[in-house]
């Protein structure tokens, strides 16, 4: 049996794991003093809303923890050796990422995973994740910043009108 904090938000929130009966005891636990349970899509809405990478559906194998803004929690720069270190230490001395995970925003009906987003006639990224609410979609996607305009909206066929936004930070 396992009760954790969650990693799915950046406000308090904690995760149970282990077999029925002893998580439907610590659910009435955490219920009583006021917590509240949420639901998997409430989850991944409030998750893609903070920008919060998932692994591997947002960022994998191909992909940085820099370019995701894991900086802060997945990368070491104290630790001793370590596959990937050399790498890790030249991004955070002499270089930025080429390419970054970002929040964006829409109505109508959401995008699919992988779908392309584009600038004009250039693809400038894909969706990795993606939520919906009602009439408004928000999703996390991967873009170059290679060529990229961050005020000139985005859309997801070739020289469509933009329709995707940027969630602005903070």
């Amino acid at each position: 049996m396992f009760v954790f904090p969650g990693g799915r938000s950046k406000s308090a929130n904690y995760e149970i794991i282990g077999p029925e009966a002893a998580v439907t005891d610590w659910r009435a636990r955490l219920l009583a003093p006021g917590c509240r349970e949420v639901g998997w899509h409430e989850m991944e809405f409030a998750r893609i809303s903070e920008g919060l990478p998932a692994i591997p559906p947002d960022l994998g194998p191909g992909d940085l923890p820099n370019e995701g803004g894991l900086e802060e929690s997945a990368i070491s720069f104290t630790k001793g050796c370590y596959l990937g270190q050399e790498v890790m230490a030249r991004l955070k001395n002499f270089g930025r990422v080429r390419r970054r995970l970002q929040v964006v925003l829409g109505s109508g009906a959401p995008p699919r995973l992988r779908d392309p987003l584009y600038q004009g006639e250039k693809k400038i990224g894909e969706i990795r994740s993606v939520e919906s609410k009602g009439n408004e979609f928000i999703a996390l996607a991967m873009f170059s910043l290679v060529n990229f305009n961050p005020d000139a909206g985005l859309s997801l066929g070739l020289n469509e009108p933009p329709a995707i936004r940027i969630k602005p930070h903070g």
